[in-house]
C-alpha cells in the first residue's frame, strides 16, 4: 500500500450533519438515513418503536421540551428492546426508554461507548447493557423496575460507570465477565 492510498482511507467520504426526526417521521426512517459521523436529533414525543443503530460513528441525542422532559422511547410493554446499536464510536444521551420486555439499551460488541443522560424504566431484564464492548462510559443514568440489572456490563472491557441512581430493580449495577470495570 502506498501512503498516499492510506492517506486517502482515512479521509471521510462523507461530510457529517446532523438528521431531525420531524412530525410524523419515525425515529427509525431517520436512523435509516444517517451515516457515520452523524447526529441524529429526536425532539420531545413518544415513540411508540424501537430503534436498531447499526452504523459507526453516531451522536443519537434527544432534545428536551421547553419543561426538560427527555423524549420517551416507549415498548408499550411488547416490544423487545427499545435501542440496539452495534456500531463503534456510539454515543446516546437525553432519552426516557420505558416498558420493553428484553433491555431498555443494548450496545452489542462496540468499541467507544458513551451512554449518558438517561431515565430507563420497565425494560425487562436490563435497562443498560453494553455487552462484548470496549471502553464504555456510563454516567448519569436512573434506572428503575428491572427483572435483573439496571445497568448491566457483560464480556466487556474498560468500562467505567458513574453517578447513576438504580432502585426498585433486582440487582442495580452489574459487571460480569467484564475486565478493567
Amino acid at each position: 500500500v502506498n501512503v498516499d492510498e492510506t492517506e486517502s482511507a482515512s479521509i471521510p467520504s462523507h461530510e457529517p450533519v446532523t438528521l431531525r426526526v420531524e412530525s410524523g417521521q419515525t425515529i427509525q426512517s431517520v436512523v435509516d438515513q444517517a451515516l457515520p459521523g452523524d447526529t441524529i436529533e429526536v425532539p420531545y414525543a413518544i415513540y411508540e418503536e424501537h430503534v436498531v443503530i447499526d452504523v459507526s460513528d453516531i451522536k443519537f441525542f434527544g432534545i428536551p421540551n421547553e419543561a426538560g422532559e427527555w423524549p420517551i422511547i416507549e415498548g408499550n410493554g411488547t416490544g423487545s428492546d427499545g435501542v440496539i446499536a452495534s456500531g463503534n464510536n456510539f454515543e446516546m444521551a437525553f432519552f426516557a426508554v420505558k416498558n420493553f420486555t428484553s433491555n431498555g439499551v443494548l450496545v452489542e460488541g462496540s468499541k467507544n461507548v458513551y451512554l449518558h443522560d438517561m431515565y430507563i424504566e420497565n425494560t425487562g431484564v436490563y435497562g443498560v447493557y453494553p455487552v462484548r464492548c470496549t471502553d464504555v462510559l456510563i454516567e448519569r443514568i436512573e434506572g428503575t423496575l428491572m427483572n435483573d440489572a439496571a445497568i448491566y456490563a457483560g464480556k466487556s472491557e474498560n468500562v467505567v460507570i458513574r453517578d447513576t441512581l438504580t432502585y426498585g430493580n433486582v440487582i442495580g449495577v452489574e459487571l460480569e465477565n467484564t475486565v478493567n470495570g
